[in-house]
């Protein structure tokens, strides 16, 4: 008789440690106060944050996370690497502020470009519709019918005081035709 290999999954179950920490970074948006919870927790947790995240978080437990390395990351992926956080002497540099500052300059540069922008907009509108032509209806002759076949009939009773003139002219011609 063959024998059959039969793949045998092990699986480990998740301690109540790791499925709490899944439900907290799953919700992180709901996340206020920490109180009392150690660091060590939170700085498993944090990493996952964004920025409006982790600044509520901060605010809210009102005592020190140490996520400045935190705040570093955000700051090189913005690309704020050309400035340099100010700090007073003998002081670490606060990567937070730095964010903040830069995020508000951010913000205002790109209102002025809308703002220009809108500006540029409405300056081409207007000259665009300057440059428009506009189209005049054709004026109708009342005098002019035009008949079922499309001809047109030029009705008697109204003529130019040119033509008035040319069939007076005609009438009194002083040569006859031979």
């Amino acid at each position: 008789m063959k024998f059959m290999k039969c793949a045998v999954a092990t699986t480990t179950v998740p301690s109540l440690f790791e499925l709490c920490k899944g439900v907290l970074i799953s919700n992180l948006h709901l996340l206020g106060d920490c109180g009392d919870v150690p660091v060590d927790f939170l700085a498993q947790i944090l990493p996952y944050a964004n920025p409006k995240q982790l600044a509520r978080i901060e605010d809210e437990t009102g005592r020190d996370l140490q996520t400045n390395n935190m705040w570093k990351g955000f700051c090189l992926a913005e690309k704020f690497w050309e400035e340099k956080p100010e700090c007073p002497e003998g002081m670490e540099p606060s990567f937070r502020d730095m964010y903040t500052k830069c995020m508000i300059e951010r913000e205002k540069r790109l209102e002025a470009a809308a703002a220009a922008m809108r500006a540029k907009y409405s300056q081409a509108k207007e000259a665009r519709g300057k440059k428009q032509a506009c189209q005049i209806a054709p004026r109708r002759d009342p005098g002019r019918k035009r008949t079922p076949a499309g001809k047109v009939e030029v009705s008697s009773k109204r003529t130019s005081n040119l033509m008035q003139q040319s069939i007076k002219d005609f009438k009194n011609r002083k040569f006859k035709r031979r």
